[in-house]
Formats: structure tokens, sequence, C-alpha cells
């Protein structure tokens, strides 16, 4: 928790500086954290099976695919490949190119439990009107949510 710059229940982000002088941010997964969620997993999919003894609707099936989706937010390199899947699609549009930024990744230093990504001096995207300027809902409105709405 010393310096973190945001911190979540999975994981902490940090910013730091690489050898190579690059500013990034390293999102840590917190330690023990898998084991914590696959217990609560196990938990609640118990929970569900007494459920199902007890009225006949057969439920468990789909939490246990959910459970399998979501059991992907603990692994980075997933969230890695989503990241340059990201990134790929805002350079393939010029309509946003240049105007939606996706931080570079730093792949080789990526793990289950590491992300390494260029630091960006930014806003959440919900935030941006609040954050920059020459913010024009007109223009910029339209083009983040077809960014939202295609990818």
């Amino acid at each position: 928790t010393e310096n973190a710059m945001n911190a979540a229940s999975i994981a902490q982000v940090h910013r730091a500086k690489r050898r190579t002088g690059d500013d990034v941010v390293i999102k840590i997964l917190r330690r023990g954290i898998t084991r914590t969620f696959d217990q609560d997993v196990s938990d609640y999919l118990s929970l569900l099976g007494m459920y199902e003894s007890a009225t006949g609707t057969p439920v468990k099936w789909m939490m246990e695919w959910a459970m399998e989706e979501l059991k992907k937010e603990i692994d980075f390199r997933w969230e890695a490949d989503l990241h340059e899947d990201c990134a790929r699609f805002i350079n393939s549009k010029s309509e946003l190119r240049g105007r939606l930024t996706v931080p570079i990744l730093h792949s080789e230093l990526c793990t289950k439990r590491i992300l390494v990504m260029e630091y960006i001096d930014g806003c959440k995207i919900t935030k941006a009107p609040e954050f920059f300027e020459d913010w024009n809902y007109a223009r910029d409105l339209p083009a983040m949510h077809e960014a939202l709405e295609t990818w």
C-alpha cells in the first residue's frame, strides 16, 4: 500500500521509472487473492447447489460459467491481451487515432500477477469533459460511443 496511486479489492497500482528511463505504472495483484477467490467461488457454488436441491431450479451451471469468466480478472495476462486488442482497435479507426490513447504495454514485464504499462497523465474516460479544456461534446462524444460500442 505504500505509495500506491490507486488500490482496489484485487490489486494496487504504483508509479515507477524503468532503468530505461520510461515512466510506467505497475498493477500488482494482491497476495493471496487467487486463494481467496477460489474459496469464495467454492462457497458460492455450494450455496447454489443447496438452492438447486431445495427448489429443483438448475442455476449452478450458469454460475460455474460466470465464475470461470470472472477468474480471468485475476490473470493479468488476459488483461494484457485485451489491452493490446483495444490499442489495435483504436489505431485502426482514423476518427479515434490521436484522440483516444491506450498506454503502451510493456508486455515483456507482464505476468499473471503484474501488468506494466506506460504512465500517461490522464483521467477516467467518464471524466474527460472535466479534464480536457478542448473537450467538444458534438465532436468527441460520438467518437467515444463508437469506440465503446464497436470494441
